[in-house]
């Protein structure tokens, strides 16, 4: 508790003791045996089989569905058929996205969800203010994800009160469903750690320098994005 004191705040609602099999790249071991009809099935660690094969088939198709929504994204920009092509290939394939594919991260649906809102606000432009309900609808779900999504909200918002016409409406559009999001996480938190403004990130302290924080994302050999996303 003194380490996470999080812990403490922690509602109780089973527990489980035993060994957990597990290999070192986090992999299932399944395969044949030199004994006729016998197999091996195990390395599943704590996930077991039905979590991990619905994880590990749904972030290679929210990847999948990415590279198509980014695809379209950068037609609507005005880049040609190549180029779109090109950056929607490299975002998913030349990124830590097409690693986090394979795991339980939720990055991919991530990108997917915030891909889908920014193409439907493009489109939204166009006359059609009634795609503001599918891009809050992507926020919203967004949020549900990852509530950190949150920072990239007033953009969509300044972007629908920057309409000439309609800017009500769309305004109304979009925040109706991401309301709903926001609160759907918000009743999470409360459920889960008894506040709803509490993600259970709370021992993420803010005490390294904003330059130290840049560099160590930008440069540095273990996580630096100029190495990992050229």
């Amino acid at each position: 508790v003194e380490t996470f004191p999080m812990l403490s705040r922690l509602k109780m609602l089973r527990q489980w003791g035993g060994i957990v099999d597990m290999t070192g790249d986090r992999s299932p071991l399944i395969s044949k045996t030199p004994l006729g009809n016998c197999f091996i099935n195990c390395g599943w660690g704590t996930g077991g089989f039905v979590t991990r094969a619905a994880v590990s088939l749904l972030s290679p198709l929210a990847l999948a569905l990415a590279g198509g929504v980014l695809y379209r994204l950068g037609r609507q920009l005005g880049y040609g058929p190549g180029a779109a092509a090109g950056a929607a290939l490299a975002i998913s394939l030349a990124t830590p996205l097409g690693v986090y594919s394979k795991t339980f991260f939720s990055e991919p649906l991530l990108t997917l969800l915030l891909a889908l809102a920014a193409l439907t606000a493009l489109r939204a432009d166009d006359g059609r203010t009634g795609r503001w309900a599918a891009c809050g609808a992507a926020l919203g779900l967004a949020v549900l994800v990852k509530p950190v999504v949150l920072a990239a909200v007033p953009a969509f918002l300044a972007c629908a009160a920057w309409r000439r016409t309609g800017r009500w409406r769309a305004l109304a559009l979009l925040a109706g469903p991401l309301a709903v999001g926001i609160a759907g996480a918000a009743l999470f938190n409360w459920v889960r750690f008894g506040s709803p403004l509490d993600t259970g990130y709370r021992t993420a302290a803010w005490d390294v320098p904003p330059w130290v924080g840049l560099a160590g994302l930008l440069v540095s050999p273990g996580k630096g994005l100029l190495w990992y996303c050229p």
